[in-house]
């Protein structure tokens, strides 16, 4: 039997997890919610897609342009200009939402036995993320690559991290 005590030196990680969850929300209401105010405005939905819209839902179309996450009926109508600026703030924020699970898991299993050092690469992933998010919303994909380089590096140590209390657990040794 394991005992696990965790010491006040874990509240780093949830700290940093609770920072990286915010952070999630926050590029998408940002910079995916900001391209999506920019070209799916009332403007645009009413001159393209009105009469459509009433013929099938009772309520009058407004803009924002949901349920259109970017490859959808309403996408169609706009130029490749709008189409990829709007897709590339998307796929910033999807690529975001693709890991938080898997980085969450890492970070606090990792940090079981070394939490100041999980929370300390979980801050280098928190600003890989907000690197790749202005990068990739307004350089495209190639704007990308800086905060995708810090962001696998953190994964792969969040990686190691994780073995290692997977090991230490697995031999006995407890926590705290």
């Amino acid at each position: 039997m394991i005992f696990i005590g965790l010491t006040s030196q874990f509240g780093w990680v949830f700290l940093t997890a609770v920072v990286l969850a915010f952070e999630c929300l926050l590029i998408g209401m940002l910079f995916a919610g900001g391209a999506r105010r920019k070209v799916f405005t009332e403007e645009f939905m009413k001159r393209n897609f009105e009469r459509e819209h009433t013929e099938v839902s009772s309520e009058p179309i407004t803009a924002g342009g949901y349920p259109d996450m970017g490859s959808g009926w309403y996408s169609r109508k706009l130029s490749y200009t709008a189409w990829w600026n709007f897709n590339n703030a998307q796929r910033a924020h999807y690529n975001f939402v693709e890991t938080i699970a898997a980085t969450t898991l890492l970070l606090i299993v990792g940090g079981l036995y070394q939490p100041i050092i999980a929370a300390g690469v979980g801050l280098a992933v928190i600003i890989g993320r907000l690197a790749f998010a202005i990068g990739y919303t307004y350089g495209g994909p190639k704007g990308r690559m800086i905060g995708g380089i810090i962001i696998d590096l953190g994964y792969l140590a969040l990686f190691v991290l994780s073995c290692m209390s997977c090991y230490k657990m697995i031999r006995g040794t407890n926590i705290g």
